[in-house]
């Protein structure tokens, strides 16, 4: 048989490989990527305050809006011509987005006093209480709740109810963390409270970019156009988790910067706020175990003990005087999720009873949750090498499985991760990431 050589065809050598993008031209191309995104964030800004605020009475955010699609513009054109830019893309970024959740805030919340979320009406009412010298985690009235929900504008048939479909009766079922919060503002003459998450989610937005390489500063504002829930639309719609998440994301970067003190600080505080943050204590001391391994077993101990103290400390100063004030108040509004029988309602698995698919009760729902929490559990165990940057997910994986699986549940966990990330890759040296050599973070 011939070859193709003494056939006369002319051999095709395989193409050589084209040279290796540079490091300088790599961070150039992500910042060229991230000024096009944000100016495509603010285009989204602009469009979304013609939206929702009336521009004919409002000249001046008229003209704010088409300074909106003129930055945007600018952008994007920038994003292909100025070096200018290149250079300087992860600051233009930070103040390009702030500059646009500002105006996206302030037009949704001026343009529409009434709150979406029952829990923001029952939050500003605890507030005002608490100001008036009253204890609000004692109110059990419904028909003070319905008064109130009124009061704001919100429609009463959206009142988190119980299984037989009655409203709840407690004005005030998370930690005190999560009253206090709103009372300076209220002190201060704002009568509204949705600026506290509009302002939570520019600061969570500012210790992301803080905490990223400084290439990759300009692509912060991907997460947030891929998913635009937590930060645009749940703040000004009466979602106050955010909150709880910024102390959150201070305790996981001292976490991961080794600073234990910070974390336990912040954390006891996160958790003083809202009880989700609890999900994460047990991972969180299998997190200070492995990473005080090659230390004597009693620093180990002693570790985990300087955690768990000022913790429960931080919690302990935000909620005594409310515990003081009549525990058997408190107590049950820490366990109203656990005793009382609500509507099975969500995105979750609980979607299954919610769309008829399944008749599947609470206890169910209960029950697998808890097993879901074991097994993650157990896994961070034996795998905590592979799974320890992936626990800020466990606790929004449990709470999908809950009868009561609300997306706000599970869009928060997030910024967490990629603030664990962020800090694996600075560990990891970056730039030889880059270069294709296999990073692992096993102890």
């Amino acid at each position: 048989m011939l070859t193709s050589s003494e056939r006369g065809v002319p051999i095709t050598e395989p193409p050589a490989p084209g040279p290796r993008l540079s490091i300088a031209a790599y961070d150039s191309l992500l910042a060229r990527i991230g000024l096009a995104a944000t100016g495509v964030l603010l285009f989204v800004a602009a469009a979304d305050v013609a939206a929702y605020a009336d521009l004919r009475q409002r000249t001046a955010l008229l003209l704010i809006d088409f300074a909106l699609y003129g930055a945007g513009f600018a952008l994007l054109i920038a994003a292909a011509t100025s070096r200018f830019a290149v250079r300087n893309a992860g600051a233009i970024v930070l103040i390009a987005m702030i500059f646009g959740f500002s105006v996206i805030y302030y037009g949704r919340i001026e343009s529409d006093k009434r709150y979406g979320a029952d829990i923001a009406v029952f939050s500003h009412v605890s507030a005002e209480m608490v100001l008036d010298g009253e204890n609000p985690y004692a109110v059990r009235s419904q028909d003070f709740l319905v008064a109130q929900a009124e009061r704001f504008n919100h429609p009463p048939f959206l009142i988190t109810r119980l299984e037989n479909g009655s409203v709840i009766d407690r004005l005030m079922v998370y930690p005190a963390g999560h009253v206090l919060v709103f009372v300076p503002l209220l002190a201060l003459g704002v009568d509204d409270i949705r600026w506290v998450p509009a302002g939570a989610v520019l600061v969570v937005v500012g210790l992301l970019w803080w905490q990223a390489p400084a290439p990759f500063r300009p692509l912060i504002a991907l997460p947030i156009i891929v998913d635009p829930v937590a930060v645009l639309i749940y703040p000004t719609g009466g979602v106050v988790d955010q909150i709880w998440l910024v102390p959150l994301m201070g305790a996981a970067i001292a976490l991961n910067s080794r600073r234990y003190g910070w974390a336990a600080l912040l954390y006891g505080l996160a958790a003083s706020i809202k009880q989700l943050p609890w999900l994460l204590a047990p991972f969180l001391l299998v997190w200070l175990w492995h990473e005080t391994a090659s230390r004597p077993r009693e620093e180990r101990v002693k570790v985990i003990a300087r955690f768990i103290v000022p913790s429960s400390a931080v919690f302990l100063a935000v909620n005594l005087p409310f515990m003081i004030w009549g525990f058997g108040d408190w107590f049950g509004a820490m366990t109203f999720h656990l005793r009382t029988p609500l509507q099975i309602l969500g995105t979750g698995l609980s979607n299954l009873t919610g769309t008829g698919t399944l008749r599947l009760g609470r206890t169910f729902y209960s029950a697998l949750s808890m097993v879901v929490l074991g097994g993650l559990f157990g896994a961070y165990l034996l795998w905590y090498g592979r799974l320890k940057h992936a626990v800020w997910v466990f606790p929004g994986i449990v709470l999908w499985f809950t009868y009561r699986s609300l997306q706000s549940y599970f869009v928060f966990w997030t910024p967490l991760l990629l603030v664990s990330i962020l800090a694996w890759y600075r560990r990891e040296g970056g730039a030889e990431a880059l270069g294709g050599e296999r990073v692992t973070d096993e102890i």
